[in-house]
Order: C-alpha cells, then structure tokens, then sequence
C-alpha cells in the first residue's frame, strides 16, 4: 500500500510532468529547428503560445503593480484588438505579395510597418495597464497573421516568382548544347552549327 501512495505520487508529482514537458519541448525545438530548419513556424509557434498565454492572464485576475487592484479585461476587449491585428496582418501580406516588384511600394510597406511599431511603442508608455494587454493581444495577432502568411505561402510566391515562359525546343537535327560552358561558349556553339549547315 505504501509503495502504491508512493508511485502514484510520483507519477502524479507536478514536478515530474514539468520535467517531461519540458523534454518534450527540447526535443520538438532540436527536431525543428536543427534537423527540420523550419524557423518561420517555430516562430509562429511561438507567437501563437504567447498569444494564448496574454489573452488567458488578460481575462483573468492579475494585480495592477502601481494601485494593487485586479485589472482584466472582458472577451470585447480581448476579441476587438485580436480581430483588428489578424485583419491588419492579413492585409500586410496582401499588400507584400502584390506590390513586391515596385520599389517605392516597398518603401512605402516598411515605413508604414515602422509607424505602426513607433506608435506601439509609444502608446504603451501612456496608457493604463489594460489598454497595454490590448495593444499586446493587438500585436500578437498582428504578427501571427504575418508570419502565417509568409509560412503558408511563400511556397507560392516563390513558385510564381521563379515561373518564367519557357525557350522553344531547337530546331530538328540541332546537337545538344553541353552544359559545362558559360553562356558565350553555347551562343559561340549554335552560330557555328549554323554556319556549317
């Protein structure tokens, strides 16, 4: 019976789960990051975890360190910024992917970027503790919307980037072109079969 209590507290100890989470999570960021190389979606992983964890202390109760009262906020004020910066973040890349050609669009996007991060920052000196959860879950869902965009699509945009039409086939009884040479040698090498037909 005592060996039983004792197992099952064992297995049951907080301390114990905590160490097996936290192997777990050593060996999902060595597979992911060393083996997989897969760095945009381990970043989004861990925006989104962030994003769960600001929302989840946002509605419950955290202390205000200046007066020592609760501060939260209610699901308004949680879904309204969350909305917003998923809205804007979808739009960023909208935006990145269809004007990426122009240089003075692109310009254009990383000074709009840098007002909105200026503005940010200056806004979370001068408010109050929950409008400072609310720009945090704003900019949350801002950053996850990109960087999801730039993880599911940039596939995509590399494949519409690199699609080029392609040369006609050579004309009948041509010799194939080595492709050890620079291009002056094949362009030298087609005018001289040329010549000698």
């Amino acid at each position: 019976m005592i060996l039983a209590d004792f197992l099952r507290e064992l297995f049951l100890s907080p301390v114990l789960v905590l160490l097996v989470l936290v192997a777990l999570f050593a060996a999902l960021s060595y597979w992911s990051l060393s083996i997989l190389r897969e760095y945009p979606g381990y970043a989004l992983g861990w925006l989104v975890g962030l994003f769960f964890v600001v929302v989840y202390v946002s509605l419950g109760t955290a202390p205000d360190p200046d007066t020592n009262r609760n501060v939260t906020l209610n699901v308004f004020q949680v879904i309204c910024p969350g909305l917003v910066g998923i809205l804007l973040g979808g739009i960023l890349m909208l935006v990145l992917r269809l004007g990426n050609s122009y240089s003075a669009m692109r310009g254009l996007k990383v000074a709009g970027m840098t007002a909105l991060g200026v503005v940010l920052l200056f806004l979370m000196f001068m408010v109050n503790v929950a409008t400072q959860r609310m720009i945090g879950i704003f900019a949350l869902a801002f950053c996850i919307a990109a960087l999801g965009g730039v993880v599911v699509f940039r596939g995509t945009a590399a494949a519409g980037m690199f699609n080029a039409q392609a040369a006609p086939p050579p004309p009948p009884g041509t010799p194939p072109i080595s492709t050890g040479h620079s291009t002056l040698d094949r362009i030298r090498e087609q005018m001289q079969n040329r010549n000698r037909r």
